[in-house]
Formats: C-alpha cells, structure tokens, sequence
C-alpha cells in the first residue's frame, strides 16, 4: 500500500478519523471557485488532538456583522460536539479559534450535524444526537452563537407524518 494510504487507514482503525479541517470554497459565479484548505490541528497544540471535524454550515451573525461557520468536531475518541469560528469576508481565513457551540448534557453522547434557523427572535439548532433514538432533537437559543438551551424532545419520521 502507499504510505499514505496506510496511514489513513491506521488512522480509522484507531477509530480517530483523518478529518482534521474543512475545504472553504467561494465563487462569485459558480465556475470559477476559490479553495481553502483549513488545518484544526495546525492552529495551536489545543487542537494537535483533533479526531476529525466535518458538516460544516454557514450563518450570517448580525450582531458580530460577520460570517459564522459552525461544525461537528472530535478530541480523539471522545464524544462529538459542536463548534463555531468566525471567517473573513473573503471567506479564506478564520478568525477566530474553534468555541464550542453546544454540548450535548450527557458528555459521554454525541451531538452532531447541526442546522441553525431563526425564527422571530430565537435561534432554533436541530442537530442528530447519539443517544439511542432515531430522530432529530433541537436546542433554542436567542444569540447565534451561544446558549443553546436542551431540549429533550425527538422529532422522528413518525411524528412529522402525524403532522
């Protein structure tokens, strides 16, 4: 096998995952794209451990004026959470080091995937936790970047055909 490859998969046999940044691509007309490898573990040795980082979103923050980009990400073989950082305009450059977004209450289960939408004034997070049940869960918040209050109902496929 070629070294890397083998390294990958050495990686995902220790169950850590190889992901440790997000590709940020921006186009101005949707053929000529710009790319931007960000590297977690390169930012400082708080993130040297980082087991993988993936489904990254973008949100505009009014108040901060500027761009949120916010994710799952994973310490070794802890649990997922959810992070958040500030980008540039140009959409190339953090600006901020990853802050943790929302926990799922149990540190030991996984919040993952998440979606942000206001509504009125509050910020509604669904996001997928790993904590038995199949269905999405949501945690409600009034800044975009904070205090996302638990809420310990599950959405699931039945209920939305109940609808």
């Amino acid at each position: 096998l070629h070294p890397r490859v083998r390294r990958q998969r050495q990686m995902c046999i220790r169950d850590r995952g190889n992901n440790r940044g997000l590709v940020l691509m921006k186009s101005w007309d949707l053929i000529h794209w710009k790319r931007t490898n960000l590297r977690f573990d390169k930012l400082s040795a708080v993130f040297s451990e980082i087991g993988c980082a993936w489904a990254p979103e973008v949100t505009y923050d009014d108040k901060k004026g500027k761009l949120m980009m916010y994710f799952t990400m994973r310490f070794k073989n802890e649990a997922n959470k959810l992070y958040y950082v500030y980008v540039n305009d140009d959409f190339d450059r953090l600006e901020t080091l990853p802050q943790l977004l929302f926990q799922y209450p149990d540190e030991k289960i996984s919040a993952i995937d998440a979606d942000i939408t206001r509504i009125g004034d509050k910020y509604h997070m669904f996001y997928v936790s790993h904590d038995g049940g199949a269905g999405i869960k949501q945690a409600v918040s009034d800044r975009v970047n904070s205090d996302y209050e638990y809420n310990c109902l599950l959405y699931t496929s039945d209920a939305a055909d109940e609808l």
